[in-house]
């Protein structure tokens, strides 16, 4: 588990406990602060938990430190699931509401006992959320538009809606002098008939400082096919666009892009394999980059493109698409990988490392 996957955990976490309305206010907080020093952490934090290194960081008390070894030794996290399971559905479901945040859900459920979504757009017509004090007719109107957004854009969305959008926003990023390298990553770079959301992996010069980033966060969260900003990071942002599609933008130092982006590539179903493979040949791969050795002692190898990874552990480079433990990483070592008709393909090329 990266520090990426930990920190939205944590995010998640605060979420939850301003849902429970007997919760500490200050332990929300708590976990807000955590998310926010893990994002800003350098390295893996597998390996900085490994080697003790992250006691002491602000933020990360020991409570959410003994938190933090629990989801990367286990990859769970029983607090979690616990105030997950604590939660009434219909608070989790209403937090997809675009602007409906723990408070205003407190006040639907306690005040109304709303039990669904089909009863919340029910006393959305019968005017009663507008007279719920510290709402009125707008956040009733919000409401009602929020439900319908849902019910509009609930479902996966086919390959070429979401590639164009994709297209879209890249294009305008790549004009940005700020990023070195920019790709779709997730199920459309891999190709899948339909798309779940969007995945895009931007680099900046190793040097590059907070400025240079938050530029590029800027420029993302602004585009005009945003619809909603639901997180805006130094390294992450995520957009909700006008079609309902869901995008996350991560932005990394250049010498890491080749392995964040093979990393928020996928699947997970090759990446285990992979792994393992690296394993025995006594090197460790994640979304930081490829290491040579046994911690505390790592190495990095070099790898310019995500081609030279492959290469690495002695194998053909794996086309996005055949990413999907199909029989592809035997094929690789072995040298028997089909080849792949040749379409449009996008800007930058993986294998070529253009």
């Amino acid at each position: 588990m990266d520090k990426n996957q930990i920190a939205a955990i944590f995010e998640e976490v605060a979420v939850l406990l301003a849902l429970k309305e007997d919760s500490n206010p200050f332990e929300g907080r708590a976990y807000e602060n955590a998310a926010r020093a893990i994002n800003a952490l350098d390295g893996d934090i597998e390996q900085l938990v490994r080697t003790g290194k992250l006691k002491g960081t602000p933020g990360l008390g020991s409570t959410i430190i003994k938190r933090i070894e629990e989801l990367v030794n286990t990859g769970h996290l029983a607090f979690y699931d616990e105030l997950r399971a604590s939660t009434p559905q219909i608070k989790l479901q209403m937090l997809r509401i675009p602007g409906v945040g723990p408070k205003k859900i407190n006040v639907i459920y306690d005040k109304l006992h709303i039990n669904s979504i089909a009863e919340l757009e029910q006393a959305c017509r019968e005017d009663k959320i507008a007279h719920l004090p510290g709402f009125g007719k707008k956040t009733q109107d919000n409401i009602m538009q929020g439900l319908a957004f849902l019910a509009q854009h609930a479902d996966r969305f086919l390959y070429p809606v979401a590639e164009e959008e994709a297209e879209r926003i890249r294009s305008a990023l790549a004009e940005l002098p700020e990023i070195v390298r920019l790709q779709v990553a997730g199920s459309l770079r891999r190709r899948r008939e339909t798309i779940g959301d969007i995945d895009m992996v931007a680099s900046v010069a190793d040097d590059a400082g907070e400025k240079a980033r938050n530029r590029i966060m800027d420029f993302f969260t602004k585009q005009p096919s945003v619809e909603a900003i639901t997180g805006k990071g130094e390294t992450k942002s995520s957009v909700v666009l006008g079609t309902g599609i869901a995008m996350d933008l991560r932005v990394v130092k250049d010498s890491q892009f080749p392995a964040t982006l093979h990393h928020f590539t996928g699947s997970k179903e090759h990446h285990i394999p992979l792994r393992r493979r690296a394993l025995s040949m006594n090197m460790t791969i994640n979304d930081y980059g490829l290491f040579k050795g046994k911690e505390p002692n790592l190495e990095p190898v070099p790898c310019k493109t995500e081609a030279d990874i492959y290469t690495a552990l002695g194998m053909e480079y794996v086309e996005p698409e055949l990413r999907e433990d199909m029989g592809e990483i035997e094929a690789a070592v072995h040298g028997t990988l089909p080849v792949l008709v040749q379409g449009r393909r996008p800007a930058y090329s993986e294998r070529n490392g253009v």
